[in-house]
């Protein structure tokens, strides 16, 4: 997830607890609309570097995904499915919990 420090974020004080939390694609430039509320708790926890934090989907649980891609690679949902491709087919990959890192793919046996 990239770093909420980073000049295409936006975040401004509400409320005595709340946070509008807006970003700018790094691709296209179209800022997220309407800005994203969430709690001052939620924004100290997104700040957090990626190996220090929950998932962002824990963070923000009631946030669309294509909302929280936004914060993960900085795309908006356009830039996200043009970059990938409107015939990619989504990877199913196996993440190990504790540290987070990409479990190499069984080989299969040609038997």
């Amino acid at each position: 997830m990239r770093n909420l420090s980073e000049s295409n974020v936006h975040a401004y004080e509400t409320a005595e607890s709340m946070i509008s939390l807006s970003v700018d694609c790094v691709k296209c430039k179209t800022m997220l609309s309407p800005p994203l509320n969430i709690t001052k708790e939620q924004y100290h926890e997104l700040r957090k570097d990626a190996l220090e934090r929950d998932f962002i989907q824990s963070i923000l649980p009631g946030v669309e995904p294509e909302i929280r891609e936004y914060f993960i690679s900085g795309l908006c949902p356009k830039c996200f499915v043009e970059q990938d491709g409107p015939d990619t087919e989504p990877t199913e990959r196996t993440v190990d919990p504790l540290t987070r890192d990409e479990e190499p793919e069984e080989e299969e046996n040609g038997e």
